[in-house]
Parts: C-alpha cells; structure tokens; sequence
C-alpha cells in the first residue's frame, strides 16, 4: 500500500469512527429522554392526545415517585426546609423568570391579583445586589411550592392504583402537578449550593442599567402592581440582568437551576395548552334560519370536557345577551329549546357556549358561532295571549260598567328610537297595584325607568338584590302598556329586572330586559 493510499484509508477509517461515536451519544441521548420522559423526573412524551391514557401510562411506567414509602421520605426530608416567612413563597416567581408569564398567570393560584411595589422592588434589588439570599429563599420557596403539587399528584395516582379509575379532571390536576416530584431535588441542591463572592469595577459599570430600570419602576408604578404588568417587568429585569451578567445572572449554580426548572416548566406549559377544553358549536352555522316563536336545536362538539360536566349557551344578538338559552349536559346534542317571545327579527344572531365546571380552573372554553338569521313566523292574532294574575276565577271579555266595549290601545312598536316587544298580557283586580323591582342577575348597577302608557313612572332607579315597592295608578278604561328602559348596560347587558306586580288578591313575578336599543313590555288589564 503506497503513502497515497494508506492516508485516504486511515481518513476513511477516522470518519468512519467518528461516526460510529456520534451514533452511539445519539443513541444514548436518546435512551435517556426517554427514560426521563416516562419516569417522574421529566416531562412525558406525548404519546397521546387523552391525558386520562397518558396519566395512566406516566403512573405505569415508572410507579416509584407514587409509592407511599417515597412520599414519606420526601415529607420526612423537605419539610422542614420548606417553612416560609411571609411573602417568602413569591420569590418562586424567579424559578423561571423569562417564561414568568407565560407560566404563572395560569399556574400559581395563591399570588391574589397585585403584588406590592415593595415587595417586588426588594426581590429584584436582591436579584441584584444581594444574590445569595435570593438563592436560599428561591430554593425553599420551590421546595415548598413542589411538595404541595407533589402532594396532589401522589393522591391522584394513589386513588388510580386502588381503583383503577381516573376521570378526564383528575387527570388534568395529575399531569398540572407531576412536576412537582422532578423539582424537589433540584431545589435542594441550589440550597446547598455556594455563593462566591465577587466585586469588580466593570460589574459595577454592568449594574447601571438595573438600577435605572429599578428607579424607573419606583417612580411609574402604584403601590400595588397588577400581576399582568408586574410579570413582565420581572422578565425585563432578569434579560437586563444576564445582559450585565450580574447579580443572579452570574450565579453558576442558579444558572444550572434555572434551566431544569426552564424546561420542566416549558413542558408544563406545553401540556396546559395541548389539553385545554375546547367548544364547537357546529349548529346554527351562517346559512342557518331559526323561526320565532318555536323549539329549536343545539349542536356541537367538545375535547377535554367530561360528558356528565355543564354547558351554558346564550343567544346573543349585536353582542348582547337577549336569551339564556340554558344550561345542559355534554351530551354534544340539546333540542326542543324554545325561543323567548318578541325577539325581533335580524341577522345579526349568534349562539356562544360556555363551559360551566373547568377541570382547569385557569382555562374556561368558549365557543361563539357565526352570525344567522331569526324569522318570525305569521302571526295569527295581532294581540297576545292573555294570562290571568287571579287562577282560580276565569278571564272575563272587557267591559265597562256601562256596556259599552273598551277601546284597544294600540301596541306600542317603538319609544326613543328603541323597538317594543310585548312578553305578556296580564289582568288584576284592582286600578291601584304595587311594583316591586330587584336585579334579576348579577348586582352590577344597573340603572333603569319604568313607563306606564309612555309616562315615565319610576325614574333612574339603581337595581340591587333588595325588593323595593313602588304604587302606580292604572288606565281603568284601557290596556295599560308598562315597558322597561334602560339608560345603561351594567358590567354584564343586557339589563334584566325581577318584577313583581301585585294587586288586591294575587301576585304574579315577570323578568324583562332592556338594552339600549330594545325595551321588553307587558300589558295589564284593569278586571271590570
């Protein structure tokens, strides 16, 4: 073999043992994500879309984190180092601070809705200045946030053991917990972890732009601090601070932290988004026609959302609620629904679901189709139905005391430029009857008037939860056309008012709603 040869062989043979290398740490890198994925200490694969198969497959593939000698163990080791002084349990927060956002507005129940400027101030001086007395309380902060979470997974997996059955929510809280066993040891070893202290004239130079981002924060926010404002500033603080490569950000063994806890709480992320709750309403669509007055039917399609759980539809018109169409088992299919009377006809309808139990207290599911049309149907009398306040005595033709036929009043169509729809027809015994009003939804003030035969009779009225009576005279000689204003539209339209009108011997309770371009109405008959 000349020179030549013998050189192009032995490159051959390099390459070739480099490549036989490169396979085997890919080979091994592979074998141990997946043992990480399918035991406690990582994030699982995701095999499959059903998180009640892939909680089932997590247990029983690796059952040891859910064995009760561990979980004796752990709360034997850790809770002692896991006791917190107040406001400790925020400093969490810097587990992961460029994913705060994305994982702690749906992930940490306990924050409230504020954080005081204060506190956060302290924590990213500290973050700072002062880095080894975050690492100590970040580390009992995680240890005791992970053994709670670890807490509700083990008691999952346990019933799962004994029973062997697991529902779609408790599979939900499993897989939201698991982490919680992975995070434990990882904590430990930063607490253990040693700072080393030093000081120099460019770290101090590379501090400059903190400090300025702090004072900032100082001078621009209130004292409590939105945490949809406060977790970004969280971020911000932390890129400025590995930017510097100071404070936290110079720490090694906090750097190492961060990054098992940045992927462990990416995974978590990544499950809540893969098994949100999801509704389709896939009937009425765009094309659709619905008649009024009549029954009509409810379609549609739900993932992640239990068969026996509640949904809540509503028909909406010009976005704003003008029938609770109600509230029905997942059973995908819902008839025979009927239609609340005087809904006027249009094309600007749409029916939105709501899921009314989430598995995921942080996710609620929400569906709104696309705009259809309402008809109503030929009507064969102009008036409505007459209902009787008084059941026990038969509904009289109207008539004067001197024989002569009482005149019809005209049914009022519209008022200020708003439409008139006529939801009853009542008869009491007496001209002088009492109004009692009360909000009939939520107390979100609600501002309203009531008009009896177009003069306003109970002005501006505030609706609370508490009945309050008014006295009004009736037209004896005429139908009496009482209808509902409304001046605003409340924190949650349209507004809805609890009536009852009472006469001498019998009440009868009506609800009306009023938006800003419709009044529902009723007419009442004085018995002659």
């Amino acid at each position: 073999m000349n020179s030549v040869m013998y050189i192009r062989w032995t490159q051959k043979e390099f390459i070739r043992s480099k490549l036989i290398k490169m396979k085997s740490i890919f080979w091994l890198f592979c074998s141990l994500f997946l043992h990480l994925a399918y035991s406690g200490h990582g994030p699982a694969i995701g095999l499959t879309d059903d998180p009640i198969s892939l909680s089932k497959q997590i247990i029983s593939e690796d059952p040891s984190p859910w064995a009760p000698a561990t979980k004796s163990a752990l709360i034997s080791a850790y809770q002692n180092i896991s006791s917190l002084d107040q406001n400790d349990d925020k400093y969490v927060l810097l587990e992961s601070p460029g994913l705060a956002f994305d994982y702690y507005q749906g992930g940490y129940s306990n924050m409230g809705k504020n954080i005081s400027k204060g506190l956060l101030l302290e924590m990213l001086n500290q973050a700072l200045n002062s880095p080894e007395t975050v690492v100590s309380k970040l580390a009992k902060a995680t240890i005791n946030k992970s053994l709670s979470e670890y807490q509700k997974a083990f008691s999952i997996a346990e019933a799962y053991q004994q029973t062997d059955e697991l529902s779609l929510e408790k599979s939900l809280q499993f897989i939201e917990n698991r982490y919680g066993y992975s995070k434990i040891d990882i904590a430990k070893k930063l607490l253990e972890s040693q700072w080393e202290q030093k000081q120099s004239t460019v770290e101090e130079n590379n501090k400059k732009k903190v400090l300025a981002k702090l004072k900032e924060i100082e001078k621009k926010y209130p004292d409590q601090i939105a945490w949809v404002e406060a977790l970004p500033l969280l971020e911000e603080c932390y890129r400025l601070l590995e930017e510097g490569q100071v404070g936290l950000a110079s720490y090694g063994p906090y750097l190492d932290f961060k990054k098992s806890m940045d992927r462990l709480n990416q995974s978590r992320i990544n499950d809540r988004i893969s098994f949100r709750s999801g509704i389709k309403i896939t009937y009425p669509e765009s094309a659709t026609v619905w008649t009024q007055p009549g029954p009509i039917d409810i379609k549609w399609e739900a993932s992640n959302i239990d068969k026996s759980k509640p949904i809540r539809f509503f028909l909406v018109k010009d976005d704003m609620v003008v029938q609770d169409l109600g509230t029905f088992k997942n059973s995908e299919y819902e008839n025979g629904i009927e239609l609340r009377r005087g809904l006027p006809a249009g094309s600007n309808y749409r029916v939105m679901g709501i899921e009314q139990q989430p598995a995921n207290k942080y996710h609620v599911a929400k569906f709104a189709t696309p705009y259809f049309t309402i008809e109503k149907a030929p009507r064969k009398e102009e008036r409505p139905r007459a209902v009787a306040v008084n059941t026990s005595s038969p509904v009289k033709p109207l008539a004067s005391t001197a024989g002569n036929t009482v005149e019809a009043t005209p049914m009022r169509k519209t008022f200020a430029g708003r439409t008139i729809s006529y939801v009853k027809e009542l008869v009491v015994d007496s001209e002088k009857i009492q109004i009692i009003l009360w909000d009939h939804g939520r107390q979100d003030g609600d501002l309203v008037s009531i008009y009896l035969n177009g003069e306003e009779v109970i002005k501006k009225h505030l609706l609370t939860y508490r009945e309050v009576v008014f006295e009004i005279d009736l037209e004896t000689e005429q139908k009496n056309d009482l209808f509902l204003y409304a001046h605003n539209l409340g924190k949650f339209p349209p507004n809805t008012v609890s009536i009852k009108i009472k006469d001498n011997s019998s009440t009868e309770e009506i609800v009306l709603n009023s938006d800003l371009k419709s009044c529902e109405s009723v007419l009442i008959n004085v018995r002659q």
